[in-house]
């Protein structure tokens, strides 16, 4: 026998699939361009000449050479001429052609005809999902040379109808501020010339590989219609035909016996993984769909709730959903689907029932007249905070400071990389003569739920229900993995939602900017 022979190695990885697909452009979803770029997978832009000199000095010539013009957005062609470069940098971080420091380097503006101004100096706008993403003027790349180099700048919207003001300055190069009126219209109708490459395709998800397991039956946004509860989805086309009953077949020895590390049955793992054709196998050998496994919940009692109900629904001992559990369901889902697409690591969230913004930050013990509502649009600065404004990543302001938004029957508190709303000191005044629920989704493990009511608080960990756990707390699939990580964090920040008493129909109060900021004391 050999060294190495007999060693427990583990298994190769699977092989990546064959082909990627291309998924819909933004637009087909109602999001905007994508944040790296513009969308250059789906669309031929429409290519807009138009030379002009926007900047100048003894030694340097900024020019506009042109714009491609997409259906939403707009990439600006400049080009830089010198006829000098340094030697050497002239400050920390830049580079001999001067183009990367943001004290020095070459700036652009513009101001559109609605009032908003977007500047290449912004900061990097708060990390929200979906819609409501700011307007941004995103340095894409270059090249070139020394003398010569070519710059791309995108914005991610188009101009609205009027003129505009495109300003440039590049101190490094004496190259005074400049400002140049232009006319939007032309613009705007260049958008129309934009190619759509794949027009006629039907954007659908590329087909399961057959046994690939988890999160094999995918619920888009997780929310389940009463047509899901029902087994009538578009989704139930992915989902085998009922089966035979079980007493048709041969119940292998051991298909229900539980798991030693997670206590579960492979049937409820399947279940909870989504994995449509793994439920059909199981049950096709007999597996027990209606013994109950965590209290009352049995694994055909968790499929009745998903895409997976025709396959337990007529199977002998079925125990059909009431009329008030659907609608419990559905309105938990709707709520889960409120707060899809929001990443949680590190965030630290509470809600906050019959207390409005105001109100909140005057019993945090600050003056609410110091601590007005925020514009990006209008003024946009770091993460929404304005110009000078502090950045939620930075490790020595985030701690002294909290997001503060009013919403429909209270409010909701944010730190995007902190935990001060579910602590005490936070907790506790906002919830004198109410009720509060605040989560932190701790990066190094585990997420930290703290419930207080009329002042008292009591701090916790967020697990799966378990037998004993209030029936509530199962509306909100913490039993089930399929979804990824953006259904982590929605089913546990919609639970705590809930629990305070609130019912949003959107996350943007999580997702961010927050109305205020507000600088806790102590």
């Amino acid at each position: 026998m050999g060294f190495f022979d007999g060693l427990d190695t583990p298994p190769a990885p699977p092989p990546p699939p064959e082909f990627v697909h291309l998924g819909p452009p933004p637009d087909a979803t109602g999001g905007q361009e994508r944040q790296d770029g513009p969308p250059a997978d789906w669309y031929l832009p429409a290519a807009l000449p138009d030379v002009r000199e926007l900047g100048a000095s003894r030694y340097t010539r900024v020019l506009l050479r042109g714009w491609s013009v997409w259906p939403r957005a707009v990439t600006l062609h400049l080009a830089l001429f010198r006829r000098r470069v340094r030697t050497r940098p002239p400050g920390p971080g830049q580079g001999p052609h001067g183009t990367v420091h943001p004290d020095g380097g070459l700036r652009v503006g513009l101001l559109l005809p609605d009032g908003r101004r977007v500047t290449t100096l912004d900061g990097e706008p708060w990390p929200a999902a979906g819609e409501g993403r700011r307007l941004r003027l995103r340095h894409l790349g270059g090249s070139g040379a020394l003398f010569h180099e070519e710059l791309d700048l995108q914005l991610t919207a188009l101009p609205p109808e009027g003129t505009f003001r495109l300003a440039v300055a590049w101190p490094d190069e004496s190259v005074p501020e400049t400002v140049t009126t232009l006319d939007a219209a032309p613009l705007r109708a260049a958008a129309r010339e934009a190619v759509e490459v794949w027009p006629d395709v039907p954007w659908e998800e590329p087909p399961r590989r057959p046994g690939a397991g988890r999160g094999g039956v995918r619920m888009s946004g997780l929310l389940v219609s009463s047509g899901v509860l029902a087994g009538r989805s578009a989704m139930a086309r992915n989902v085998p035909a009922p089966l035979p009953p079980p007493a048709r077949v041969t119940r292998p020895s051991g298909i229900d016996t539980p798991d030693e590390v997670t206590g579960h049955t492979p049937l409820w793992e399947a279940v909870a993984d989504g994995d449509a054709e793994g439920v059909a196998e199981l049950l096709a050998a007999g597996a027990q769909a209606w013994r109950p496994e965590v209290g009352p919940w049995s694994p055909g009692r968790l499929a009745l709730t998903t895409p997976l109900a025709p396959l337990v629904a007529g199977l002998p001992g079925a125990v059909p959903l009431t009329d008030e559990e659907r609608a419990a369901q559905e309105r938990a889902d709707r709520l889960i689907a409120a707060f899809t697409g929001i990443h949680g690591d590190g965030l630290g969230v509470a809600f906050v029932r019959g207390v409005g913004e105001e109100e909140a930050i005057a019993r945090l013990g600050a003056d609410p007249a110091r601590f007005p509502p925020l514009d990006p649009e209008r003024d946009p600065g770091p993460y929404g905070t304005g110009p000078g404004g502090f950045d939620p990543a930075d490790a020595g302001a985030a701690p002294r400071h909290v997001g503060v938004t009013g919403v429909d029957g209270g409010c909701v508190l944010i730190q995007p990389f902190g935990f001060r709303p579910a602590d005490e000191a936070v907790l506790g005044p906002l919830s004198a003569g109410t009720r509060a629920c605040a989560l932190f989704f701790n990066p190094k493990g585990g997420v930290h739920l703290s419930t207080a009511e009329d002042g008292t608080v009591h701090h916790d960990e967020l697990h799966g229900p378990t037998a004993e756990s209030p029936s509530g707390q199962w509306l909100y699939r913490h039993w089930q993995h399929s979804g990824g990580n953006d259904a982590y964090y929605a089913r546990r920040l919609a639970f705590a939602c809930a629990r305070a008493g609130l019912w949003l129909g959107e996350g943007r109060a999580v997702s961010g900017p927050p109305r205020r900021w507000v600088e806790l004391s102590g």
